[in-house]
């Protein structure tokens, strides 16, 4: 489950303070080879309750290397102990196989939080919150198990994941992650504007590649007689590699 790699890249965002008590509600990745420079955490936006983090790092997967384009979007609740749950789920709902289950303990917590310098109290408590990124690493790792060659797959075509949460989950809870729909994602292109059509032409079969690509959704529910969703994944990638999680 543990991956150094994505540790180490959003060790980074312990450098920004001031944000005690938020949570993170959406987290955007964009790992591929068509930025060409490393960007330093920095605050995109900021109001009373709500903020935009950005970073852009290179990172080594392996003897490949990548680009991560990141951006974190949080919330922070008027009281964190009076949580509303939002978006109930009901496990009839959920038409399609279950991909994994999971809880998470309060030393998994720990000792996620000592890797990366997350000193938000919220994850400190006696019943500490979960960590989105610990979250998002478990199910990479998950989906990354699935996936022959991942270095390479992420070096030559890259890889866009997109994860919003709903709903705290606390050490102790278990969560159950299905994998609710496949389809093919036409125009992914114009999701990578941000890249130069110079640094584009660095990939090969770029208008063949990523125009058209495979997307693959993922639900995550808190376990229980009245499940309600923790969060909802996106990934798109190359058909090969996200036919290779079935």
């Amino acid at each position: 489950m543990k991956m150094d790699w994505f540790r180490k890249l959003i060790l980074d965002f312990s450098q920004i303070d001031g944000f005690a008590g938020w949570l993170i509600a959406k987290v955007e990745l964009d790992m591929n080879n068509f930025f060409s420079k490393d960007i330093t955490p920095h605050v995109v936006k900021l109001s009373r309750n709500y903020a935009v983090i950005n970073m852009c790092k290179k990172c080594f997967f392996g003897i490949y290397t990548f680009m991560c384009d990141i951006i974190v979007y949080l919330v922070k609740p008027c009281d964190i102990n009076k949580i509303k749950q939002n978006k109930q789920i009901a496990k009839n709902d959920i038409s399609e196989k279950l991909f994994f289950r999971s809880a998470y303990t309060i030393e998994d917590i720990e000792n996620f939080t000592n890797d990366i310098g997350d000193t938000n109290y919220i994850h400190r408590t006696d019943m500490p919150i979960v960590p989105g990124f610990l979250m998002l690493e478990q199910l990479l790792s998950r989906m990354f198990d699935k996936v022959k060659d991942t270095g390479k797959f992420l070096n030559n075509r890259g890889m866009y994941m997109e994860i919003t949460f709903y709903n705290p989950l606390y050490a102790g809870e278990t969560i159950e992650i299905y994998r609710v729909h496949t389809y093919i994602e036409k125009g992914l292109d114009k999701k990578l504007s941000k890249a130069s059509n110079e640094d584009l032409g660095l990939c090969k079969d770029f208008d063949k590649d990523l125009k058209e690509r495979s997307c693959i959704e993922f639900i995550s529910v808190r376990y229980g007689a009245a499940c309600s969703s923790i969060y909802k994944a996106i990934c798109l990638g190359s058909s090969k590699a996200v036919c290779g999680m079935n």
